[in-house]
């Protein structure tokens, strides 16, 4: 039996008479502000760690030659909500600011230059504002100076929505667990429906330039490309008989989601959110303009942030609070603490960001894995910050341990979120 169908996890035997994916349009026939896709056929095995989705958009407007998409497509939605059933599995807030973070810390370069772009995804160099002219000084290169604010990315992204200056359609295709970690379970789901919402964001939370001229993004297509199995009857077989005797089916996932506070203060500051029951794993903050412009760039961080620190479940991280932090070796410590965290100290391994750009994309991290949760409630998390500046906030976005159990009892199944 192939593992995705195993209950138990055994090694693959078998393959498919059938893998191939048939495509989920949106229930929207005018795609709004907000789109969903429902998935109604109950009696199919379904993978959702292999579908992915296909979005297609257009920036236009006065400002069309001069502005672009954000970094990521997912730029594009403030809220993600999937369901199976009836029962929300999982619901991630500001998805554009999770992505955001994500792709500057987690994808390698290699990533970021080859498969990334099929997510629209091209690493900001420079200063990562909307920078264009990569040589200066001179009208001959050989005699020009490199013009170290430039920005790579940027041009790429222009490039693709306007090139010579003209709107044209971009196509992605964005595999569904970047944005839902539940689709990252390699397990096959049988007799449950599911539907997947998503929310627009803000454009000028989308759009990404220079001039105050606007643009504006047009969704022409969202589609969810879903990996159907059909299995070998030997593997049908053994599965139906499984559920039907009544079994547990356990997806364990890290969830992620993100917050954006309100107005900091020009001092000292004390956040609180409260979270959801899940164990807490790990936290990223970035301090950010309290309002966007699509002359904003979003891959910078206010460099006003003087000392961080989080309180859980009445203890401190770290315990010696982060100091310093507008300064080369507080942020040399944030950093090393960074890399440590997502690397586990692998020298082979890397972040996406250099030291350099990482001074102005400051993103603060927090490792709470050692933390339990001895309410079995929610959690507070307690963030103090020391600012510089008014006019700014943070995002922060909290990283946790999830398990969806279906429960299978015959050929229907109840979907609990523990």
């Amino acid at each position: 039996m192939m593992s995705e169908y195993s209950l138990t996890k055994m090694p693959t035997l078998q393959s498919d008479l059938e893998n191939d994916y048939v495509e989920l349009k949106s229930d929207n026939n005018v795609l709004g502000n907000t789109i969903r896709h429902h998935y109604r056929q109950t009696n199919s095995f379904v993978n959702l760690s292999d579908s992915y989705m296909e979005i297609n958009f257009t920036v236009g407007g006065a400002g069309v030659a001069t502005k672009t998409l954000v970094n990521h497509v997912g730029s594009l939605f403030r809220r993600a909500t999937l369901k199976l059933g009836a029962v929300t599995v999982e619901q991630v807030e500001n998805l554009n600011h999770v992505l955001l973070l994500n792709s500057m810390v987690k994808y390698s370069n290699d990533y970021a230059q080859s498969s990334g772009s099929n997510l629209f995804y091209y690493h900001d160099t420079g200063a990562a504002e909307a920078v264009q002219t990569p040589l200066l000084g001179a009208a001959q290169p050989v005699a020009a100076t490199v013009n170290t604010n430039y920005n790579d990315g940027f041009r790429k992204r222009l490039i693709r929505t306007a090139p010579g200056g003209n709107a044209a359609l971009v196509s992605c295709r964005v595999p569904l667990h970047e944005f839902f970690q539940f689709c990252s379970v390699d397990k096959v789901i049988y007799g449950q429906e599911f539907e997947v919402e998503l929310v627009r964001a803000p454009e000028t939370e989308s759009i990404f330039g220079t001039t105050a001229d606007a643009a504006t993004v047009t969704v022409n297509k969202v589609s969810i490309w879903v990996n159907k199995r059909v299995p070998d009857r030997e593997t049908e077989l053994a599965f139906l008989s499984s559920i039907s005797s009544g079994v547990n089916y356990d997806f364990n996932f890290l969830y992620q989601t993100g917050y954006l506070t309100g107005g900091l203060n020009n001092g000292q500051n004390q956040l609180r959110i409260t979270t959801q029951s899940e164990k807490l794993i790990a936290a990223y903050v970035m301090l950010v303009p309290l309002a966007y412009t699509q002359i904003v760039s979003k891959s910078r961080s206010v460099d006003e942030l003087l000392d961080a620190e989080i309180i859980l479940n009445n203890v401190r991280y770290p315990i010696r609070k982060y100091e310093q932090l507008d300064t080369p070796s507080g942020k040399s410590r944030t950093y090393h603490a960074l890399t440590h965290m997502l690397t586990g100290g692998d020298l082979q391994s890397g972040l996406g960001l250099t030291f350099d750009e990482y001074e102005r994309s400051t993103i603060i991290p927090f490792n709470f894995s050692a933390q339990q949760n001895l309410t079995g409630g929610p959690s507070v998390v307690e963030l103090n910050v020391t600012t510089t500046a008014v006019d700014t906030r943070a995002i922060v976005v909290l990283v946790s341990e999830k398990t969806v159990q279906m429960s299978y009892s015959g050929s229907s199944s109840v979907v609990t979120v523990m």
